[in-house]
């Protein structure tokens, strides 16, 4: 008779044949003589005829698998416009192989708009890996955050970015803009009049209202690339004395700061603000820029 046994090994069925004639010996020393008989599958019958099914061991092993859970995932609960932010996630791995966790990271805007990051990281069975990411918010408003593979979320609340005069903030369309003093001892100049040479070539004075004064700050943006852009415009500041608020005025000196479309160029010069007089320059001087996106709207501050 022939013979065969199936045994896995690794997971993969190997088959071991056993060939050969098996020399006949006696129905007794067949069944040790107890009177029963084996068939060619395995099975044995008795002496009254009834057969039990013996069948074949087969020894069945799963392979180890990696399985993760995300313990943690956060941001910084508020943050400036224009500004980096850093989130972080902490995964374990609670299986029984080494794997990788892989997972998109969706950052959704105030307006709706998304980004979406990859994260990858190597996790050994039992242990703990962290990673990490960045993104910038250009718009005042909250941002939501998603770990696609889990569902994990966090937020943060982009302000309005507040900086010092000579500081550089980055506008959406990646145009850095720095508002500063017109003179190197002064944040910002005040003076009741200037002077100016008009279409004809003759000097000419211009001087503020009653009980009132010139305000001037100096104003560049630059974009890097020669993409088309959009640069800041003089309308779109507003300077801030105190509790008043004040607009910019025309300046008829060819000095003046002009925003407007451009490709690959810096755009610098004066904007002047008529303010009351009796503000001084030791008080506290604060330029507001503001502009509305699709995504959402972009502030920064300037203050002395």
């Amino acid at each position: 008779m022939r013979t065969r046994r199936q045994v896995i090994i690794g997971g993969t069925a190997t088959v071991l044949g056993l060939s050969g004639c098996l020399n006949e010996v006696p129905e007794e020393e067949q069944d040790g003589g107890n009177g029963n008989q084996t068939d060619e599958r395995g099975n044995q019958t008795d002496t009254d005829g009834e057969t039990t099914d013996v069948g074949n061991e087969t020894d069945t092993e799963e392979p180890a698998t990696a399985e993760f859970e995300v313990l943690s995932f956060g941001t910084p609960s508020t943050t400036e416009v224009g500004e980096s932010v850093e989130w972080s996630l902490s995964v374990e791995n609670v299986g029984e192989a080494r794997g990788t966790f892989e997972t998109a990271v969706t950052v959704r805007a105030p307006g709706g708009d998304e980004g979406v990051s990859t994260v990858s990281v190597d996790v050994p069975a039992g242990e703990t890996r962290d990673a990490t990411g960045a993104f910038r918010p250009d718009y005042v408003g909250e941002y939501s955050l998603t770990v696609g593979a889990t569902g994990d979320m966090s937020s943060t609340t982009a302000e309005v970015r507040e900086l010092g005069f000579g500081d550089g903030y980055v506008n959406p369309d990646d145009v850095t803009m720095t508002v500063d003093g017109t003179e190197e001892f002064y944040e910002v100049r005040l003076t009741p009049s200037y002077t100016y040479t008009d279409d004809e070539g003759q000097a000419r004075f211009d001087r503020a209202g009653d009980e009132m004064r010139y305000a001037l700050v100096h104003v560049r943006t630059t974009k890097d690339t020669r993409d088309l852009v959009e640069m800041p415009e003089r309308d779109e500041l507003t300077l801030f004395v105190g509790d008043e608020a004040y607009e910019p005025v025309d300046r008829r000196k060819d000095d003046e700061y002009e925003g407007g479309p451009t490709r690959g160029r810096t755009r610098e010069g004066v904007v002047m603000f008529e303010i009351d007089d009796r503000f001084q320059t030791t008080d506290t001087f604060e330029v507001y820029w503001t502009r509305d996106y699709a995504g959402g709207g972009a502030e920064a501050i300037w203050s002395t």
